[in-house]
């Protein structure tokens, strides 16, 4: 399996920011905390030397959180643009769930 680089900018910062969670239960606090950890991510991420390399990494093998820069819904597009299939197995696959439609 490939690995995402080692040296990129991310590394120690707050792993949040790169994997927000909101849910129905959030605070506005908690949503605007994640919506300004997301924004610091991306800032951070365009400014890596190795943000190419996270981008192509994630396309195969990342379905969540920010990755090169970009959040799931971008990178999700883009594998569709691109024909790109993800490559690691979900846990419904790995556990034999029936996938939802």
């Amino acid at each position: 399996m490939r690995q995402p680089p080692a040296n990129g900018a991310c590394i120690g910062k707050p792993t949040s920011w790169w994997f927000p969670t909101v849910n129905n239960r959030s605070s506005s606090d908690d949503r605007r905390e994640a919506r300004e950890g997301a924004k610091n991510a991306i800032v951070i991420c365009n400014g890596c030397a190795v943000k190419d390399a996270c981008l192509t990494y994630s396309l195969e093998w990342e379905p969540v959180g920010i990755w090169g820069g970009l959040p799931e819904s971008d990178r999700n597009r883009m594998r569709r643009r691109l024909g790109i299939d993800i490559l690691r197995p979900n846990l419904s696959d790995l556990l034999g769930y029936p996938s939802r439609v």
